[in-house]
Order: structure tokens, then sequence, then C-alpha cells
């Protein structure tokens, strides 16, 4: 009889088993890191293309914006440029009137 420890007759298979699930939880870490990586990477792109996306958002809003304050300031101007026109009118017509001459006009 040799005085060697002697192995359980499945030892071989127990040591197979340990490896398999020892490679398995390798595989799950492997697996949920690529997810964090992936997470990661969206996140980091979606961060710097909503600074993009933000920028494009407000210049547009400011392009509106001042479309139509341009527009305001054009007609506020044709009001007075008109109401000018008509003070401008009047002054002429009692000039004249002072004068004994009157204006001619084309009632349609």
């Amino acid at each position: 009889m040799s005085s060697a420890p002697r192995l359980p007759p499945d030892a071989i298979i127990q040591k197979r088993v340990a490896s398999d699930e020892k490679h398995a939880a390798l595989d799950r870490y492997t697996h949920e890191m690529k997810k964090a990586a992936m997470a990661a990477s969206w996140f980091e792109n979606k961060s710097k293309y909503d600074f993009t996306d933000n920028q494009k958002r407000n210049d547009g809003f400011i392009a509106e914006e001042l479309r139509c304050a341009n527009l305001e300031l054009l007609l506020r101007r044709r009001h007075r440029i008109k109401r000018l026109y008509e003070s401008e009118a009047r002054s002429y017509e009692e000039e004249l009137h002072a004068r004994g001459l009157a204006i001619q006009r084309d009632h349609v």
C-alpha cells in the first residue's frame, strides 16, 4: 500500500465544475462591465451632444425673437411716418387756409 493520500473518485469532476463556475462568474462579470461601458459611452455622447442640441435650439429661439422684433420695429416705424405725413399735411392745409387757399382732393 502506498502512503500517498488517495483522491476521492469524483475529484477531477469537482475540479472541472469549480473551473466552469469560475469561468461562468468571469463571463458574467465581463458582460456586466460591457453593459456599464456601453451606458457610460451613451451618457458621455448624450452629454456632449446635448450642449450642441441646446445651442441649436437657443439659436433658433434667438433668430425667431430677432425676426419678431424687426417686424414690430418696421410696423412702428410705418405708423410713426404715417402720423408724421398726416401731421405735416394738416400743417400745410392750415397754412394754406390762413392764406385763403385750399387743397383740392379727390375723394374716391
